[in-house]
């Protein structure tokens, strides 16, 4: 997972200290939080998310934002976490037609637009456990994301479980 990780942050531009950061917590299961303040941080967190999953992702987003979606590493990744059986489930917010995730066929994928007016923040859930955030959107810029991700189980967790399940 090291090397996985290591070639992701070269490939997504993000700092080598970011991917010890990263790396580290997921490795000794360590229960920090670490910040997510640039575009290429948000696609290195949400690759790590998809890595480290080994059960199900849960995603709850506006519409699945496709500077971060359609990248082809964490596309690739997705597609291969299908093939691994890993249940997602998506809800969103809106559908964008044109993002390649929706063109996914496979029975581990769930994708669903609520009906509810959410005031929840987007959030990504991997095995009911390590999370990534966003903070409320304030820019108005859907590329200028704040968040906080976290690599142990925490109550967080377990709220955002409660959370994801209201959205369904």
């Amino acid at each position: 997972m090291k090397e996985d990780l290591a070639k992701a942050g070269f490939a997504f531009g993000v700092s080598e200290n970011y991917v010890d950061l990263v790396t580290k917590a997921i490795t000794n299961n360590e229960g920090y939080l670490i910040e997510n303040s640039s575009k290429e941080h948000a696609k290195f967190l949400i690759y790590s998310l998809f890595l480290t999953a080994k059960k199900s992702l849960k995603i709850f987003s506006g519409s699945l934002n496709e500077s971060f979606y359609a990248d082809k590493n964490i596309l690739d990744l997705f597609n291969k976490k299908l093939e691994d059986n890993v249940t997602i489930e998506i809800v969103v917010e809106k559908k964008e037609r044109t993002n390649p995730l929706f063109n996914i066929n496979s029975p581990n994928l769930t994708i669903r637009q609520t009906k509810l007016k959410s005031n929840k923040n987007h959030f990504i859930l991997a095995d009911d456990s390590f999370f990534r955030m966003e903070k409320v959107h304030t820019s108005g810029f859907p590329n200028e994301v704040q968040a906080i991700a976290m690599f142990k189980k925490t109550n967080i967790s377990d709220g955002l479980v409660s959370a994801f399940n209201e959205l369904r």
